[in-house]
């Protein structure tokens, strides 16, 4: 009998918990569209796909590019930065590809989440703006055997 109480109990608490975290769903939506942040003042606002990290930029005073597609306007001599989750333990590693007559790499790093537990984090791309013109960074998560498991393409108009 004690045995069946507990158990009722416990679906009533699970059930009420279920209940309580849909709830705090449904109050994250408006019209049945999930709310986004509201971007930065160096943000371009897109509407699709943006990129969340794991760990905060290294390069505080660079900005953050998290929307890929097109739309992203910088000036020649600005520095931007975007960076993308990995995890390093499974062979995992991001590939940049960028045209080097607009673009200059100026850093490429991987921080890790807990630096006690290597492996987990986020790699970061810096960049330097050099030349007016289109142009594009295209991203690739590699695994083993170079196998590309994901691909991110931002596209940049460079103005002076």
């Amino acid at each position: 009998m004690r045995i069946m109480m507990f158990n009722n109990l416990f679906l009533k608490l699970v059930s009420g918990a279920s209940i309580i975290c849909f709830v705090i769903f449904i109050g994250a939506c408006n019209n049945g569209n999930i709310t986004s942040p509201t971007p930065s003042a160096t943000e371009t606002t897109h509407h699709g796909i943006m990129i969340s990290t794991l760990v905060d930029s290294p390069w505080p005073d660079v900005p953050v590019y998290k929307y890929p597609g097109e739309g992203n306007i910088i000036k020649i001599g600005d520095e931007i930065s975007m960076g993308f989750d990995v995890n390093s333990r499974l062979g995992q590693y991001w590939k940049a590809s960028f045209d080097e007559d607009y673009l200059i790499l100026q850093d490429n790093k991987v921080v890790d989440l807990d630096p006690l537990s290597p492996g987990i984090g986020t790699t970061w791309f810096r960049f330097n703006a050099i030349k007016e013109g289109n142009t594009s960074i295209n991203y690739e998560l590699i695994s083993v055997g170079n196998n590309t498991l994901m691909s991110f393409t931002f596209i940049f108009l460079i103005v002076e």
